[in-house]
């Protein structure tokens, strides 16, 4: 089990976007940037011609689907892909990315609303099943779905590999997994229809983990091989986690810092490079003629 990656509990849609990663695998091997591509695409905007925002899509994938800070190197990696070969949907002019047909996203929509159905489906019945067989008799659907999340985060992979092993949740645990473990039982003695919607559930619950494999969260969670090794920043990348070039620079860079660090990891640079970056600066501000050539969108 990937540890570390947590469902925004937050979000109320998030199973929603869990259930759709599974349906989207079961179709078709791919990657996990083909996988989530849908969900970026259809944050995209609605007009030709406009500059895509990446932290604009990042705070959009957030707020709609549940991807907690998804990394921004990942949203480039699918916008470049999607900047290429005949179905080009992006145009990319010197690192930035502009929209160059609007991504039809019905087939996405009707998907994800199928899968809310699903998902409804699964909390009412778990909510019927808590209010009769547990003491938790005025439970709503929304905190069984947030109960359901918990047991997810701390048995996904032990479903999946042998369901037989749910019995050994059930003798000796906490009380929230111990009923939703009997719930998933009881459903797989009936081989009920919700049984194997909760089976495809856990895949792409699975699949949702994999997409933060090489995370923060989960770097933290491993004995990192970046411990104690230094990483030389050249003036370049000074100027970008300076801030001083475009925003989405800066925050991949910060992001790259922060993976560093939690990792033991240490970010040096050389003297020349400090130097040759306070040159750049002082020319940029003093020198108008020189703006041209030094390019920096900070300024």
């Amino acid at each position: 089990m990937l540890y570390g990656v947590y469902i925004n509990m937050a979000n109320k849609d998030a199973l929603i976007t869990i259930a759709m990663l599974s349906a989207f695998l079961s179709k078709a091997k791919k990657d996990y940037l083909d996988l989530i591509a849908p969900f970026i695409l259809s944050s995209l905007p609605k007009s030709k011609n406009v500059k895509i925002d990446i932290l604009e899509v990042q705070k959009d994938l957030q707020a709609k689907y549940g991807f907690d800070d998804l990394p921004t190197h990942v949203i480039r990696n699918i916008l470049r892909r999607y900047s290429k070969g005949i179905k080009k949907l992006v145009q990319r002019q010197n690192d930035e990315y502009y929209l160059k047909e609007v991504f039809d996203s019905s087939t996405f929509e009707e998907n994800r609303l199928k899968m809310k159905g699903i998902i409804n489906k699964i909390n009412l019945s778990l909510t019927e099943y808590l209010r009769t067989e547990s003491n938790i008799k005025n439970i709503t659907t929304e905190n069984a779905q947030k109960r359901l999340i918990a047991f997810l985060n701390c048995y996904d992979y032990l479903i999946i590999k042998n369901m037989d092993d749910l019995k050994s949740i059930t003798i000796k645990t906490d009380q929230n997994n111990y009923y939703i473990a009997r719930f998933i039982l009881k459903e797989k003695e009936k081989d009920s229809q919700i049984f194997w919607e909760i089976n495809e559930l856990i895949k792409g619950f699975l699949v949702y983990k994999a997409v933060y494999f090489f995370s923060m969260d989960y770097k933290k969670t491993i004995d990192s091989r970046l411990k104690g090794t230094a990483f030389y920043f050249d003036t370049r990348l000074l100027i970008y986690a300076l801030g001083y070039n475009r925003k989405e620079d800066k925050q991949a860079i910060r992001e790259l810092i922060q993976l560093i660090r939690e990792n033991g990891g240490h970010v040096r640079t050389f003297i020349h490079n400090k130097d040759e970056v306070a040159g750049i600066l002082t020319k940029y501000a003093r020198d108008r003629d020189s703006r041209n050539c030094l390019s920096l969108e900070y300024f």
